[in-house]
């Protein structure tokens, strides 16, 4: 398991990387390739993965609180759960992405293009979608929804799920 805590990794290329249960919590990752890469169960809390290319990464049950991935691009990427609680993912591209059972409770998901994505039992409380595009979202209707901002409004349909 590496340990790169704190590291600053601005635009390196790590096309491909194993970087499985590595330690990357606070880890500088702006406009980082990861293209590819294998981040499985890794630590990746409050790190700073601004405009990162992390298409067709694997995330799945990566920890990614309150980190920040303003403009990344993870479209195609596994985030099966993750745990993406107070997220930036402002403006992310997440197009046909696997978000399902990932944690994006309060995450920030405003402008994000969400196309294809599959939200099957996704936690999105307090989540904000405003102003993000949905289109052929797969599972939506299993997805946790309280205190949800949609660009159409509110969602409230699942407050009363635990």
């Amino acid at each position: 398991k590496a340990n790169l805590y704190l590291t600053n990794l601005e635009r390196a290329n790590l096309y491909k990387a194993n970087l499985n249960e590595a330690n990357l919590s606070g880890a500088d990752l702006i406009r980082v390739n990861l293209y590819k890469a294998s981040l499985m169960r890794a630590n990746l809390m409050r790190a700073n993965l601004e405009e990162a290319h992390m298409q067709g990464a694997d995330l799945s049950a990566a920890n990614l609180y309150k980190a920040n991935l303003n403009e990344a691009n993870l479209s195609e990427a596994d985030l099966r759960g993750a745990y993406l609680e107070e997220a930036d993912l402002n403006r992310a591209y997440l197009s046909d992405a696997n978000l399902s059972k990932a944690n994006l409770e309060k995450a920030n998901l405003s402008g994000a293009y969400l196309s294809g994505v599959n939200l099957s039992e996704t936690n999105l409380r307090g989540a904000d979608l405003s102003g993000a595009y949905l289109k052929n979202i797969i599972n939506l209707d299993s997805a946790i929804i309280c205190k949800t901002i949609f660009p159409w409004g509110e969602e409230n349909a699942g407050c009363e799920k635990k």
